[in-house]
């Protein structure tokens, strides 16, 4: 099984030091190859070790820089896919996640699609995962039909390779309007496919202030997504995929952690003071 990273990057000047450093983190997740879509860029902010297929000297927006690393990845040879934006990064007391994960799949696991975690948000189910007596032994999956409504740290399959479908993203999603492209992508993909959650799998993002379209407000801040509309543009797209059927997936798989040097990098579960 051969997995690949999928970067959407706009560069511009708030966030180019973040995604230089995220990117460049970014090469020890242990894939195949990563794929970057760019936009933007100057000649100096191409580096070895990355796939370039954007070349857009403007801005393209949300859903075409993903539709089209979507696209480039089905028309592959890939057969999963691990979606981090420029800016972020797995946290490294996660690492050993990836790793897991990444070995499970080239041994043999199936999976549709698997979500991770987000720090800036609360997990009851990390919580609960990171307070497990083997929490440091072992790396645990669980079905997942509801919540973490977002394409950072999602694997997934290629379901072209798969199955013989292409899943892509609706053009008339906007964040900026509620309607974000990866809430509807996670909700359409739990409509079509059994899906599961690794809690421990954990994204960090930077501070507001490099991101592209936050970085003038006093934290992130987003528009409240409107659930209704992006599910209407569900039901509308869900007839082209009519008869599709991705694997069946346990409720709860448990995965022996790959021994490497980011075992060291795991800690232990402590509750967090909460901001009031």
């Amino acid at each position: 099984m051969k997995i690949c990273i999928l970067i959407p990057c706009l560069m511009v000047e708030n966030n180019r030091k973040a995604n230089y450093e995220a990117m460049e983190f970014a090469k020890t997740y242990g894939a195949d190859e990563i794929v970057v879509y760019d936009q933007e860029f100057k000649q100096e902010d191409y580096f070895n070790g990355f796939t370039y297929i954007g070349h857009q000297r403007h801005r393209q927006g949300f859903v075409k820089a993903r539709n089209e690393l979507l696209r480039w990845f089905y028309n592959s040879d890939y057969d999963y896919a691990f979606w981090i934006d420029a800016n972020e990064k797995v946290s490294t007391t996660c690492i050993n996640e990836v790793e897991t994960i990444f070995c499970a799949l080239r041994n043999g696991l199936e999976a549709n699609c698997i979500v991770a975690t987000m720090g800036i948000q609360v997990s009851d189910e990390r919580i609960k995962a990171k307070k497990r007596k083997d929490y440091f032994t072992k790396v645990y999956l669980l079905r997942s039909k509801s919540g973490y409504h977002w394409m950072h740290g999602l694997t997934m399959r290629n379901f072209k390779k798969a199955y013989g479908a292409e899943v892509y993203i609706d053009e008339r999603c906007d964040p900026r309007k509620g309607t974000s492209e990866d809430t509807y992508f996670i909700r359409l993909l739990r409509r079509l496919f059994e899906c599961q959650l690794c809690p421990t799998l954990i994204v960090s993002k930077p501070s507001n202030k490099m991101s592209t379209w936050m970085e003038n407000k006093d934290s992130y801040d987003y528009p409240r997504i409107d659930y209704p509309i992006l599910d209407e543009y569900i039901r509308e797209n869900l007839p082209k995929y009519k008869g599709l059927k991705g694997v069946k997936v346990p409720d709860f798989v448990c995965l022996e952690r790959k021994n490497t040097q980011s075992l060291s990098y795991i800690k232990p579960y402590r509750a967090k003071r909460r901001k009031k």
